[in-house]
């Protein structure tokens, strides 16, 4: 993901989330700024489809709409956010930009991951092996779930 890509990444995320969830662009871009080797987009013939923002962190999930503080001792990978625009479903651009994320977190020795899985997409999150952590996902999340899931051991695909 570059700087150029969070009109794109705003536009699909106001497209595919309540209100109350639209995160202004200087929250998304905070978080590419903090990890960009976490933060990934799917695309086809130039247009996203697809995004993902991710970061080390440790404690609690980050606020909605605020920017990001620094973490200097992170203890997992937060997975932020991950949306695929209505274009874009059914092709597996969640899975694969996921698999990204996980990889960037093998890589560099991370050993969990963790999200905040909004009501509608906690079949997608326990798909992917993520479970329930029975804590409060935190302020500004409504009735999401906090959820965790240990990062594959197994090789990056080739």
């Amino acid at each position: 993901m570059r700087n150029s890509d969070l009109a794109s990444v705003h536009r699909i995320q106001c497209s595919r989330y309540p209100v109350a969830c639209h995160e202004p662009q200087v929250a998304l871009q905070s978080r590419l700024e903090a990890a960009p080797a976490f933060c990934f987009v799917a695309e086809h013939q130039g247009r996203t489809l697809a995004y993902v923002l991710a970061h080390p962190w440790r404690g609690p999930a980050p606020r909605l709409h605020e920017r990001l503080a620094a973490c200097d001792e992170p203890d997992h990978v937060f997975l932020h956010d991950l949306c695929v625009s209505i274009e874009a479903q059914g092709l597996a651009c969640g899975r694969a930009l996921f698999g990204a994320v996980e990889a960037a977190a093998r890589l560099r020795a991370h050993e969990r991951i963790r999200i905040v899985a909004l009501e509608q997409a906690e079949g997608f999150w326990s798909r992917l092996g993520f479970q329930d952590e029975h804590q409060p996902a935190g302020e500004g999340y409504g009735r999401a779930r906090l959820m965790a899931r240990d990062v594959s051991k197994a090789s990056a695909p080739t």
